[in-house]
């Protein structure tokens, strides 16, 4: 999570002063992390929030090996697919397209990125890499209260194109079982799809790191999601300072095959 001025250019340590000049900008590893332990997602949110709080160094070798290993997998089942399918291009049918890193801190990139990642997708790209969502206001403001809005951004390692022309959210990941904290982020991506109003498969899939296939539906996922996703917008906005009472998030989107309520 970091904080961004609603100018578009990141914020290191502000305090929210209750009117909503500023977004919370959370992704799918938020709710990783929230899921693993809510205290230290927290203390690092005092920390951007400007609060004298230690944060301890995320300075982990081990996390640093691991994140390492995992970029090697990712590229490896990238070049899979460009031998297999080709190089594509933005609005053209076909190939793999690549969209290009950007820096998440900064909204105009954000916005470019995602802008280009719709331009592959609705253009039939086989496979788009580094697919970027952003959602400016997943959760809107609420100046009354004082709550700043919440947004979201992700990157999704590949969307795949189906032959009946939904897209598949496949992320690699080097465990060998697929864990809870994984499938959320699957659901965060497929849900984004929708709200481009790009039809994602009711299905996605983890690559794992022995290259093994890990399928699961939507349909299994989502509630799960949708109350970890809850649990996560209620407990940044307690934290940014609004009262005890209970975060109203957004109707979520519709996810395929899942029925709302």
């Amino acid at each position: 999570m970091f904080i961004q001025k609603r100018s578009g250019n990141a914020a290191g340590s502000h305090g929210t002063g209750g009117d909503g000049d500023i977004k919370l900008v959370t992704s799918a590893s938020d709710l990783t992390s929230a899921s693993a332990c809510e205290f230290a997602l927290l203390r690092r949110v005092d920390a951007k929030l400007g609060r004298d709080v230690e944060v301890p160094a995320d300075d982990d070798p081990m996390l640093r090996r691991a994140a390492e290993l995992g970029g090697v997998h990712e590229d490896r089942v990238l070049q899979r697919y460009r031998e297999e399918l080709g190089l594509g291009s933005l609005g053209s049918a076909g190939g793999v397209v690549e969209i290009p890193q950007v820096d998440s801190r900064v909204e105009a990139e954000l916005f470019e990125a995602s802008r280009q990642t719709e331009l592959a997708l609705r253009g039939g790209a086989d496979v788009v890499f580094q697919a970027t969502f952003y959602d400016p206001e997943q959760r809107p403001a609420e100046k009354a209260k004082g709550d700043p809005a919440i947004a979201f951004v992700g990157f999704a390692d590949f969307l795949r194109r189906l032959p009946n022309g939904d897209y598949e959210v496949q992320d690699t990941k080097l465990a060998r079982r697929a864990r809870v904290t994984a499938l959320m982020q699957l659901a965060a991506y497929a849900e984004q799809l929708e709200r481009m109003g790009v039809p994602a498969a009711p299905e996605a899939m983890l690559i794992l790191g022995d290259d093994a296939q890990s399928r699961h539906r939507l349909l299994d996922i989502a509630p799960v999601f949708r109350r970890r996703r809850e649990r996560l917008h209620t407990i940044l906005l307690e934290r940014a300072g609004r009262s005890a009472e209970t975060a109203r998030v957004r109707a979520p989107l519709r996810l395929p095959g899942v029925p709302q309520g």
